[in-house]
């Protein structure tokens, strides 16, 4: 029992520093978490509605190594001083396994014996559990009050996710109070320009201290949103104008074009204006030669009130 303890060992020390060895040893070493048990221990494993169960040394090793567990994620410890100075620890968390994609949450439960003096611990019975949101409903794994420091953002995270995800989780822990909470997330957070704000205008409630999160969450992404906006607006505003200067340019060019030349008779612009205007009169040249110019008339001639043709040649000298 807890009163067999000398005054520097406790049950949740020890527990603690079992569960940290045992899942370091099962995660990195896996051929040598045989060690923690011995020829009288038992383990059993259920998934679901399979069970297996090991009692020897051997079978033990193989039912371990069978499940391929990576990436050990504990979430809770809590430990109970059992019979003949034993102690009853059950963890709670989620892991990685080859057998499965993504994350699986257990609750896993060992039966330790001490070896004096308290040197190391001995499991006699173990007992890991796959289990579900529902069968996990109405069960509540206190943590310890200290624990709450431990929850912290990580990389890939948002600060609105941690804010989510730190709410939850601290709600895990009734016993902390809302100053301590307000300790734990900013130093959790991870985010120089939000703790900064924190300390600047420090909340007075949790609750208080979320509402000024999410502003400063809100802050963030309109300065995000106008960023863009201004990164983008120059390119916009100069495109109207080069297609301007580019249609004013073709219209200066028509017009200087279309002014060159234009006393020649034989100027296009030219031409077409003195076909309307002789209304019918048809000019040919001598294709520029230096001789002299000879235009040849082809004039209407009125007789008796009707409209008729005739053609008569004249010679215009050079």
């Amino acid at each position: 029992m807890a009163s067999s303890y000398s005054s520097s060992i406790t049950i949740s020390k020890v527990g603690s520093k079992f569960v940290q060895h045992y899942y370091e040893v099962l995660q990195r070493q896996p051929e040598l978490a045989h060690r923690f048990y011995t020829a009288s221990s038992t383990i059993i494993r259920v998934d679901g509605e399979s069970t297996q169960s090991a009692s020897d040394i051997s079978k033990i090793q193989t039912l371990v190594e069978s499940l391929h567990l990576s990436e050990i994620e504990i979430k809770t410890v809590n430990s109970v001083g059992s019979w003949s100075g034993g102690i009853t620890v059950v963890v709670s968390g989620s892991v990685k396994s080859e057998s499965f994609s993504g994350r699986r949450k257990f609750v896993q439960t060992f039966s330790l014996a001490l070896v004096q003096p308290f040197s190391h611990a001995i499991v006699m019975n173990d007992i890991f559990h796959y289990v579900s949101e529902e069968d996990l409903s109405g069960v509540i794994y206190e943590k310890d009050v200290t624990d709450i420091f431990n929850i912290k953002r990580n990389d890939s995270e948002t600060v609105e996710d941690f804010t989510s995800r730190f709410t939850k989780e601290s709600s895990q822990i009734p016993q902390a109070s809302d100053d301590m909470k307000i300790s734990a997330f900013i130093y959790g957070v991870r985010n120089d320009q939000l703790v900064k704000n924190l300390k600047q205008n420090y909340p007075k409630t949790f609750k208080d201290m979320i509402h000024q999160v999410r502003g400063f969450v809100r802050g963030e992404k309109a300065c995000a949103l106008l960023k863009d906006a201004d990164t983008q607006k120059p390119a916009r505003a100069m495109r109207p104008k080069k297609r301007k200067r580019n249609r004013g340019s073709r219209r200066a060019a028509s017009f200087r074009r279309s002014r060159r030349n234009t006393f020649s008779p034989y100027h296009p612009m030219r031409q077409d204006h003195s076909s309307q205007i002789m209304d019918g009169t048809t000019l040919r040249t001598n294709d520029f030669q230096e001789a002299p110019l000879v235009v040849t008339l082809q004039c209407p001639v009125i007789v008796s009130g009707f409209m008729s043709f005739d053609v008569r040649d004249m010679s215009i000298g050079g």
